[in-house]
């Protein structure tokens, strides 16, 4: 255990070591105040598992690897309160992960390099859901966004069983939630019909 003090100056670093490196548990208080760090070492890097935080009240916490924010981890945004709980990749949220929104909205999906990039499922708070792909945090490319609460404002009699939905031009739901959702009011879908150009291009007729 280090706890080494010099004159009115405190050792940076408080925790176990191994051939004069950081090696073990211990904490590590940054010359620049704003970053503190508790957890796993290994040869002298942050490795394993813990915790970094910084002076405004985000912090992260999850796996290290050779000193940089690699793997599954938590990470909380005191500025936004938004919540992320997913895949990292040198410091920056790449993969597969969940963002939790202060709104009540919620992503789901992939990251690339902090952004909202390829397939994801976003929920807002008002019950709309969007599932497809994303650019650069911008849907962008194929999707199916659905309006739970705007079918219940303007066409309530709708949410009931004997709705029959017909595709037109277009092809059959692919999308899960989509598909939950047609299924959970027991609407019926007939098969798509055959295709000519001079069809409207909506995907769905209601009768």
């Amino acid at each position: 255990m280090a706890a080494a003090t010099d004159g009115n100056r405190r050792e940076p670093y408080v925790g176990e070591k191994r051939k004069f490196l950081r090696d073990g548990y211990g904490t590590y208080v940054f010359e620049n105040p704003f970053f503190r760090y508790e957890g796993e070492w290994m040869k002298g890097k942050k490795h394993g598992h813990g915790k970094l935080l910084m002076k405004d009240g985000t912090y992260y916490e999850g796996q290290f690897i050779n000193g940089e924010i690699n793997g599954n981890g938590y990470k909380y945004f005191s500025s936004s309160k938004a919540k992320y709980t997913g895949q990292f990749l040198n410091g920056e949220m790449h993969g597969h992960g969940i963002m939790t929104y202060c709104n009540g909205n919620v992503y789901e999906g992939q990251w690339y390099k902090n952004k909202k990039q390829g397939f994801g499922i976003l929920r807002t708070s008002d019950k709309a859901v969007y599932e497809g792909t994303f650019h650069g945090h911008v849907r962008d490319g194929e999707g199916t966004q659905t309006y739970e609460n705007a079918v219940r404002r303007k066409r309530p009699r709708l949410l009931r069983k004997g709705v029959v939905l017909q595709h037109d031009n277009a092809t059959t739901p692919s999308a899960n939630l989509t598909e939950q959702w047609l299924q959970r009011y027991r609407w019926e879908i007939l098969p798509h019909p055959a295709h000519r150009a001079d069809l409207a291009t909506y995907d769905f007729h209601v009768f």
